[in-house]
């Protein structure tokens, strides 16, 4: 997981939110931000009515699709 000097990038339901801390990723263009010191160890999902789940990364490469649409 993460520590107080590394929080975790955190999407949330509703409208799309995501935060993190800009300071920590250089931009690349448009949308996209990276740091090539920082890996991935670990996917948590959780919310209304599910349980968390973690998923440790080992290798520190993962993706994550979020699907979201108009109800």
């Amino acid at each position: 997981m993460s520590s107080a000097q590394d929080p975790p990038i955190v999407i949330s339901g509703g409208s799309v939110t995501i935060e993190f801390n800009v300071d920590d990723f250089q931009q690349e263009g448009g949308s996209k931000f990276k740091n090539p010191h920082k890996r991935i160890r670990s996917v948590v999902v959780e919310g209304e009515g599910i349980a968390p789940v973690v998923i440790n990364v080992q290798n520190g490469k993962c993706t994550v699709m979020v699907n979201y649409s108009y109800d």
